[in-house]
């Protein structure tokens, strides 16, 4: 099963979201990465598909670098991977499902 992890990211640019972070091959390589206006969602949104993070932000907890802020983590746990034409659908140990379908450049649609 892969990893995930949400962090809320406060006092950066833009102002406060949260990452939604997944493994994409388990234990190797780095995250896909989305950042999210709220978790959980409670509506369909545009989300933005951000470059790929580092395994760390798996468990990391603080400071950003470079003074962008801080990230604590509010969700984690495992999830399960289903391509869906297109739409990259996870489960999520904690119940909760979430998809994210292309929209144009790298924006992107999630809903639960």
């Amino acid at each position: 099963m892969l990893r995930y992890a949400v962090l809320h990211h406060t006092q950066g640019e833009p102002s406060d979201h949260f990452d939604f972070l997944v493994e994409i091959a388990v234990n190797q390589g780095d995250l896909l990465t989305f950042r999210l206006p709220n978790w959980p969602l409670s509506q369909p949104v545009e989300v933005k598909r951000l470059k790929n993070h580092r395994r760390i932000c798996l468990t990391y907890e603080g400071e950003v670098s470079n003074s962008r802020g801080l990230v604590s983590r509010v969700a984690e746990g495992t999830a399960t991977f289903e391509d869906r034409s297109g739409a990259l659908h996870f489960a999520l140990s904690s119940g909760r499902s979430i998809t994210f379908y292309p929209d144009r450049d790298d924006i992107w649609i999630a809903r639960e």
